[in-house]
């Protein structure tokens, strides 16, 4: 028996992760504009079409034509066009990282015309909108271990909480469907936390307790209940930050990374 499931083998030993692909849209402006043309609006529909997005980043740019103030100025009139038209189109806010103007793109310079009118450089006046998404691979029944572990990558945690970030949707019900399909899995939902050390757990804002990886451990049990899987079929714990993928946080992403829930298969 087959199923879609997301992973990525072997990224650590013994383990299934669920995984997602990255890749970049470009938007092109003519001089001086910030608007949205109606080609752009269609690639950005495209993307909107897509039910598996996971995070999207937003990055403006300009060419060198015009003073440092303005060009800084435009770009960020563009990230934040392109931003607006997300969210007026019913785009989740909790997806979209960040979005920026950056100024002058990189290097950026007259030299770079190629003929006498001063005409800037088309191709970088541009916004990139890079953007993850859920990959889906079919694995077979046999692939489960028990001992094994599911590093569920794209169940994330708002800071401090164990509030699911609207990007893990896709990954729960995809989590929901693995559970349906093998109905005689049986799992540990693991918690664990970033940006503390030795062990200790965190402080759960909404909680009001230093139970923060237990409480997200129980986030995905109780999701999984509300689903109709078995509470037989599951244990949940925290480990707080004793199992750290990243000792020393030094990035968003290896926070949210460590900020995470893992699973322990039990039995099959």
């Amino acid at each position: 028996m087959k199923i879609k499931f997301f992973i990525f083998l072997f990224l650590i030993p013994t383990s299934i992760c669920f995984s997602q692909n990255k890749d970049t849209l470009f938007l092109y402006y003519a001089i001086n504009e910030s608007d949205l043309s109606s080609e752009n609006k269609l690639i950005i529909n495209n993307l909107l079409s897509l039910n598996n997005i996971l995070s999207i980043e937003i990055i403006a740019y300009t060419d060198f034509l015009g003073s440092s103030i303005y060009n800084q100025s435009l770009s960020e009139k563009r990230a934040t066009n392109i931003y607006n038209y997300l969210i007026n189109n019913n785009f989740s806010i909790d997806k979209i990282i960040s979005y920026k103007g950056l100024g002058v793109f990189p290097k950026s310079h007259l030299f770079q015309n190629n003929n006498d009118t001063i005409v800037g450089v088309a191709s970088h006046r541009r916004a990139e909108i890079r953007y993850s998404k859920a990959e889906e691979s079919p694995i077979e029944e046999n692939d489960f271990e028990i001992g094994q572990e599911i590093v569920l990558e794209n169940i994330i945690f708002k800071g401090g909480t164990s509030i699911f970030k609207s990007q893990s949707q896709y990954a729960l019900n995809q989590l929901v469907k693995t559970m349906q399909q093998f109905p005689k899995l049986e799992i540990e939902i693991q918690g664990h936390i970033c940006c503390k050390y030795n062990g200790e757990d965190g402080y759960d804002v909404i909680n009001k307790n230093n139970f923060l990886s237990l409480n997200r451990a129980k986030a995905v049990y109780d999701y999984l209940i509300k689903e109709g899987i078995d509470a037989n079929r599951m244990t949940y714990n925290g480990y707080g930050s004793s199992k750290k993928r990243f000792p020393q946080e030094k990035t968003e992403e290896e926070e949210n990374l460590n900020r995470r829930v893992e699973i322990k298969i039990l039995n099959k």
